[in-house]
């Protein structure tokens, strides 16, 4: 009788055991299902980090006119114009200063140039940044996405890389197709674009296609929309830091080192004289920096928080980008050697930022605003783990955060904007925008909808 009772309490604890374990399994399965996973005709390019330069020819005068003062779009602007494209690269990767906007902008200029040149895997590397800056930025129209795939599709093209090319073309016409933001006559504009792009590359199968979708448009033109976020931001810019005049005085004295290798021709050997000139000013700077940083908050708003995280963020980006030895030169071979703890600061930095923003969104009076600010902080999140100043960024993670706020979103706000589609395959991860039914995977009922108005 005895035994039988133990018989019994046994089978109720492997019973409940199994209960656990079957709410366990359909709880991830929730959570993974949420990703799409790419079929296995579908090749996904790899993610290679875009701030690994080491094998770039990097002009040192080019590079550090930014540390003299120089702003970045006309820093970069003159790399171009000397033809210092690796150095425009590697500027526009790195830069803190450019706007999504701008760096779209530098990075197709920066593409062509390459492809111009027959650099293939520089060509590459240029394009799959922009892709994902066009598919993670919350700051773009639609149709700047759009018109940015097709100019990338066509390079692509002409590099032979039909692959990658085939993917920013069907990135492209999603756009064009589902946005509801466009007018039929953009849609018409942009699918003229991406056939262009298909007819150079001789794809039939999508030049097709796009003369299909083209068919349920009618033939006119208009005005570009205005370039600016079709969904607005509903947190607030952030704030300029408050003033620190040690910072400010170590700034003007890097501002001045940097100035004079600045100032030399393209290709002249750096004197070491300069070089230690330089790494005092930096060692100084970065000491007055981390005294300004390291000080007490509490007596600060979350707005000054916010202001002082992202200018530590901007700062220990220099650092690593100076540990990379991402301006031409070595300056600081201390910063070379901790590489992996400026990794880790930036890192803990960047955590610190979107947890104060974060904080910042779950203060907005509506939760429809709530909701959409999460997901904007997810998107940039993403963006800058892509680019590769955002080291260590659990990715899969914040893809699940991203899936999670873009079902509420499409719950509250249907049919509001294109969501952003992650397919995933071998651990890779590949970013695209639809709308809510292609999201959901109904891909034959992801038709364009009229633009929409949001809920009060």
């Amino acid at each position: 009788m005895l035994s039988r009772r133990w018989i019994l309490a046994a089978l109720g604890v492997s019973a409940a055991f199994l209960l656990l374990a079957a709410v366990v399994l359909a709880a991830s399965f929730i959570v993974l299902s949420t990703r799409s996973t790419a079929s296995a005709t579908v090749a996904l390019p790899s993610w290679h980090d875009p701030t690994k330069v080491d094998t770039l020819k990097i002009d040192a005068p080019s590079a550090l006119a930014v540390l003299a003062g120089t702003a970045e779009p006309q820093a970069i602007s003159t790399m171009l114009a000397r033809s210092e494209i690796d150095t425009a690269y590697a500027a526009t990767i790195f830069s803190t200063g450019l706007t999504d906007r701008q760096r779209v902008g530098e990075l197709l200029v920066v593409g062509e140039r390459y492809t111009a040149a027959s650099k293939v895997a520089q060509a590459r590397q240029t394009y799959l940044a922009l892709m994902d800056t066009l598919a993670l930025s919350p700051a773009l129209s639609d149709y700047e996405r759009a018109q940015s795939l097709a100019q990338a599709a066509n390079a692509l093209y002409a590099l032979k890389d039909q692959s990658l090319a085939g993917l920013a073309l069907n990135a492209g016409r999603d756009i064009a197709v589902q946005s509801p933001f466009l007018k039929d006559a953009h849609r018409f504009m942009l699918l003229g674009k991406l056939l262009q792009a298909a007819q150079r590359g001789k794809d039939d199968k999508r030049v097709s296609q796009l003369n299909d979708d083209r068919a349920n448009y009618v033939d006119a033109n208009d005005a570009p929309p205005p370039a600016r976020a079709d969904v607005p931001d509903p947190l607030p810019a952030i704030e300029a830091p408050a003033k620190n005049d040690s910072v400010n005085a170590a700034l003007t004295k890097r501002q001045a080192a940097a100035l004079k290798i600045a100032q030399l021709d393209k290709g002249t050997h750096v004197s070491d004289d300069l070089i230690n000139e330089l790494a005092n000013a930096l060692f100084a700077e970065d000491d007055a920096r981390t005294r300004a940083y390291n000080a007490p908050t509490s007596q600060l708003t979350l707005a000054q928080k916010i202001a002082l995280a992202r200018a530590q963020v901007d700062w220990l980006t220099l650092k690593y980008r100076i540990a990379r030895k991402a301006l031409g030169i070595s300056i600081m071979p201390e910063w070379e050697d901790s590489e992996t703890e400026i990794r880790a600061q930036l890192a803990k930095a960047y955590d610190n930022l979107y947890a104060l923003r974060n904080e910042q969104a779950i203060a907005l009076p509506q939760q429809k605003d709530v909701d959409l600010a999460q997901l904007v902080l997810l998107r940039q999140q993403l963006l800058a783990a892509r680019l590769g100043v955002y080291p260590n960024a659990s990715e899969a993670d914040r893809v699940d955060d991203l899936n999670e706020a873009s079902e509420r979103l499409i719950a509250g706000q249907p049919n509001a904007a294109l969501r952003v589609k992650v397919d995933e395959k071998n651990g890779q991860f590949y970013y695209r925008l639809v709308n809510d039914a292609a999201w959901r995977g109904d891909s034959a009922n992801a038709k364009p909808t009229s633009v929409p108005t949001r809920k009060p």
